[in-house]
């Protein structure tokens, strides 16, 4: 198993991509990421993937048996801050935009009113996205990673998606909900 950074930045692009373009059907297409991710509010360790519950998305087929090896790995990738600025670089770049942690200290480390400040500032964004680092197949078919989708204080997610190189192209096969709020 590999992670994000060792994968090209083309293949970390297209898995990212498939994640918010197919995935969360934003209404707006435009997309702003967070530029640095230390997530892992979830106990790991302790799940199963196997045990968990699926979201309803597109066709849900059995899982297979490399999503359930590559989750073992997953649950032990590094939690280290990664740096999606590159991201502005891959294909759909008026697209996607960066939201830069100085920006994101100062709404919802400071101030209980984070969201005012998200929205006022942001007008063009519903939501904002967070990613783990790619946890990838050596053959790279499979990938699985976690994004939250957060656009108010009682409105957002947190996702584990299960990706497949289908054709040349990476799309979502399975999504898991690990939270809501």
């Amino acid at each position: 198993m590999t992670y994000s950074q060792t994968l090209t930045e083309k293949e970390s692009c297209d898995i990212y991509n498939s994640c918010l373009i197919d995935f969360t059907k934003d209404s707006t297409g435009k997309f702003l990421i967070r530029e640095s991710t230390v997530h892992y509010n979830y106990d790991w360790k302790g799940s199963e993937l196997s045990k968990m519950k699926f979201s309803r998305f597109n066709e849900q087929p059995p899982v297979d048996s490399n999503f359930i090896d590559l989750f073992q790995k997953f649950k032990q990738l590094d939690t280290s801050i990664i740096d999606l600025n590159y991201l502005t670089k891959c294909r759909n770049t008026n697209s996607i935009n960066i939201f830069k942690n100085k920006q994101y200290q100062s709404f919802f480390k400071v101030s209980r009113n984070g969201f005012n400040k998200f929205h006022k500032c942001f007008k063009d964004y519903n939501c904002f996205y967070e990613f783990s680092k790619i946890a990838i197949s050596d053959n790279h078919k499979f990938a699985i990673l976690y994004m939250s989708r957060n656009c108010d204080s009682k409105a957002s997610s947190g996702h584990l998606l299960l990706c497949f190189k289908e054709k040349d192209v990476w799309v979502v096969k399975h999504s898991i909900l690990l939270w809501i709020s």
